[in-house]
């Protein structure tokens, strides 16, 4: 059974080699958005985005 993505709800694509051998299948995390996992799309498209924020505002408030 797939995985399902916790952002889009769609599928969650296993991770292979150039070979085509599964190594991974259990997605992306998708803190901070939420506790859930996600696709590798929502993963460079929301959730990144997010972290890349948050980072900017701590470093913010320690330059403050």
């Amino acid at each position: 059974m797939a995985e399902v993505c916790s952002i889009c709800s769609g599928s969650i694509e296993p991770k292979r080699t150039p070979d085509g051998v599964v190594y991974w299948e259990l997605g992306e995390s998708a803190e901070p958005v939420n506790d859930g996992r996600c696709c590798a799309t929502c993963a460079a498209e929301v959730v990144l985005p997010w972290r890349m924020v948050l980072a900017r505002r701590r470093r913010a408030a320690n330059n403050a």
